[in-house]
């Protein structure tokens, strides 16, 4: 197996012979947010065994989120079929001596997903988040690339232009801590890129920015789009979402009449802040939609 070569790969990190900017490993794909290792036909495993040897890589047996994502890791495989970490979890089937039988999913070279007995031998795929960096959004080798008019590189070609996907809304996101920003020019910021800044508008929004900002730039505060610009007290989103959902943490003391809110980063709280304070910032928008990639028929529009 490679497993010989992985581990050299990390002595080899470890002693500073080899660096890496993008926080994969050197056997690992990069792609969005995630570092993809793509086993080849060298020798082929069971479904357990490949969700066990992804384990020892710190990572899991792929399952992907988005259209883009299936399409990559098309593109990507090394073998004709590969383990996903799709598995049928009906307990209705058994062989006639009564023990059950198991059936797992596969990804072959069409787009097209497969499922077959889980002790079958094949490939497989291995999926781990990736480090994140002061601006957060898919990397430039994702598609081709452009400059946008205030510098931020950003990926052209995906539903995302770049910026990190939620799966769960179909929204998407790019974090920026390296520009120290009033609200009203964050929001310019957002603006300029097709969005607006963040507005949260349920628990399962919430608990996605908060695993996804996990252990990065803890204690930092970002700018979202809440705003409130009269003594009254009636805050809104910039965007125009309905504020039905929130997670307040402090009050402002002074209690202006203008004031912002802020993600707390690690604490995952909204603050109330002055907005010419300097933030970072978080901008979201809709995922754009192809016509031909939002076809219900999905395994059909990945061969295409």
């Amino acid at each position: 197996m490679k497993a010989t070569q992985w581990l050299l790969g990390q002595a080899l990190l470890t002693f500073g012979v080899l660096t890496f900017d993008n926080g994969c490993d050197p056997d690992e794909v990069p792609f969005g947010g995630f570092c993809y290792y793509f086993h080849d036909e060298d020798q082929k495993v069971g479904w357990k065994e490949a969700k066990d040897f992804c384990i020892t890589r710190k990572s899991k047996l792929t399952i992907a989120d988005s259209v883009e994502e299936f399409r990559f890791l098309r593109d990507n495989l090394k073998s004709a079929v590969a383990w996903t970490g799709l598995e049928v979890t009906s307990t209705g089937t058994y062989y006639v001596d009564g023990s059950l039988i198991a059936w797992c999913y596969l990804l072959d070279k069409c787009g097209l997903m497969t499922y077959t007995l889980c002790a079958r031998q094949e490939a497989f795929i291995c999926k781990k988040r990736r480090p994140v960096p002061d601006t957060m959004q898919q990397p430039d080798d994702v598609t081709s690339t452009a400059l946008s008019s205030n510098g931020v590189s950003v990926a052209v070609g995906d539903g995302c232009g770049g910026w990190v996907h939620n799966p769960s809304n179909d929204f998407c996101y790019l974090f920026n801590n390296s520009d120290q920003t009033t609200w009203a020019d964050a929001r310019d910021k957002c603006k300029a890129e097709g969005g607006d800044l963040l507005s949260i508008t349920d628990l399962t929004e919430q608990n996605f920015l908060q695993d996804f900002l996990q252990g990065s730039w803890n204690g930092a505060y970002l700018w979202m789009g809440g705003r409130c610009s009269n003594a009254e007290g009636d805050w809104q989103w910039s965007d125009g979402s309905r504020m039905a959902y929130m997670r307040w943490s402090t009050v402002y003391p002074d209690d202006p009449v203008e004031r912002c809110l802020s993600f707390l980063v690690g604490k995952s709280h909204w603050e109330e802040e002055d907005c010419n304070s300097k933030r970072g910032f978080i901008c979201k928008k809709k995922k754009r939609c192809d016509v031909a990639l939002c076809s219900p028929c999905l395994l059909v529009c990945l061969t295409v």
